[in-house]
């Protein structure tokens, strides 16, 4: 278990586990992180409020970071938030999301991706109907702003089930698995691996390396759903 210090933390009861926890890691990404955490929780009606809980994750901002966090928190009930006593690094946050998770299913969302509406009901159905280990969506590109549209559907690969992490792999490319928030996880799957080698492996994707461990024999499923929206030239972790 990947465990650090925390300064502050509000997770709001519930009623029963989640089908799906949203962990949004961030650090000093005040306005962007707004925008995605919005894009989020503004979905959760319908019944998605009691199926979906978001946890922002933040590595110890500045004020003005945390301030935010602690105003949508109070704005949307499905939203908690923990607050690092210390920079854990962005690949601390990747690993450790699923032990912040309450959700059968862990999707790191990050803080300057958004999620186009319809997005949440989407997957919290095809996690319901297919139940894959992992699950992996298609993805849009804008520029930072957010003025511009500049790929609409990076993959014109159609919807598909995959016996285990290595066919899907083969089927989708690393572009595709390389980037974090298009990925959703099952979050005993993620629990039963070590992330040490991981996190010392020098890499800038070790959470690609990692799905070969956690969901090598395993249902997996990507969806051509193009809810999500990644800006191009974004910050690395």
């Amino acid at each position: 278990m990947l465990d650090c210090k925390v300064a502050e933390s509000v997770l709001k009861p519930l009623s029963q586990p989640p089908i799906l926890s949203i962990i949004v890691p961030t650090f000093n990404r005040t306005p962007e992180m707004i925008t995605a955490v919005d894009s989020l929780a503004g979905q959760l009606v319908g019944g998605l409020e009691s199926k979906v809980e978001i946890i922002i994750s933040d590595n110890a901002s500045e004020s003005e970071g945390q301030t935010a966090i602690r105003a949508l928190a109070d704005r949307y009930a499905p939203v908690s938030y923990m607050l690092n006593a210390a920079n854990e690094g962005g690949y601390f946050q990747l690993f450790s999301a699923c032990w912040r998770s309450r959700g059968q299913w862990t999707w790191t969302f990050g803080s300057d991706d958004l999620l186009l509406p319809g997005g949440v009901a989407h997957v919290v159905d095809l996690l319901e109907r297919e139940a894959p280990s992992l699950l992996t969506q298609n993805k849009r590109i804008c520029n930072r702003d957010l003025s511009e549209e500049m790929i609409t559907a990076v993959n014109g690969i159609p919807d598909r089930r995959f016996d285990n992490f290595i066919d899907l792999f083969c089927g989708v490319g690393i572009h595709q698995i390389a980037f974090m928030s298009s990925s959703i996880e099952r979050t005993d799957a993620a629990r039963k691996t070590d992330p040490s080698p991981y996190l010392e492996a020098g890499t800038l994707h070790p959470h690609l390396l990692s799905f070969f461990e956690k969901h090598h024999n395993q249902p997996c499923y990507y969806t051509s759903s193009n809810h999500l929206i990644h800006r191009s030239h974004n910050a690395q972790l």
